[in-house]
């Protein structure tokens, strides 16, 4: 067991700049979230994936907003700097948003424990009724390592496919964004790309 020499009152003293550190990264994601929503698109995506590791999506996310962003769609990617807390933005993110677009790469819908896990932003879209869009990023004959994504890819649910090759070449899939905007139900998704 662990004993402090430091009376109580130390504890107490440091206490409030201990938590002022995280309320001020919290607030920090609140305004960028509020200044992204500020753009005015005509819809907002949340991108719901996993970060790290090396099937990480987050290259591919931010190009696919890039090429949404032409066709008036936001796409909300909340991305922070390790140590950083970021559950209130996203689900923040997720409730603002008009649909929740899953980057289903092999370990989506992991519980890591973390309270803003994939398989907790997924369960949190579900709950409030979001539109999902959901993209197979693993090879039609792979399967995915956790239970929430092998669900939500199961049977005949349409899915949209943007393959290894594809992440590759450091290309958005011919046809992705405008079968988006077409699930967006933005400008009727018309038009290439």
């Amino acid at each position: 067991m662990y004993f402090s020499l430091l009376p109580l009152g130390t504890f107490l003293l440091f206490a409030p700049s201990l938590f002022k550190d995280l309320n001020a990264q919290q607030t920090s994601h609140s305004r960028e979230l509020k200044r992204y929503f500020e753009r005015g698109f005509e819809r907002y995506l949340f991108a719901s994936m996993r970060f790290g590791g090396p099937d990480s999506p987050k290259e591919c996310a931010y190009k696919l907003r890039s090429k949404l962003e032409e066709r008036n769609i936001g796409l909300v990617i909340i991305d922070v700097d390790i140590g950083d807390s970021i559950t209130n933005a996203v689900f923040d993110g997720i409730e603002k948003c008009d649909g929740f677009v899953v980057f289903g790469t092999k370990s989506y819908g992991e519980d890591t424990g973390n309270p803003a896990a994939t398989n907790k932003e997924l369960e949190f879209a579900e709950n409030i009724g979001k539109k999902k869009i959901l993209i197979k990023m693993i090879e039609e004959e792979d399967d995915f390592k956790f239970l929430p994504a092998r669900i939500l890819f199961s049977g005949n649910k349409l899915h949209l496919y943007w393959g290894k090759g594809d992440r590759e070449s450091k290309e958005v899939p011919s046809g992705l964004v405008r079968e988006i905007a077409k699930a967006a139900n933005v400008g009727g998704g018309d038009g290439e790309p």
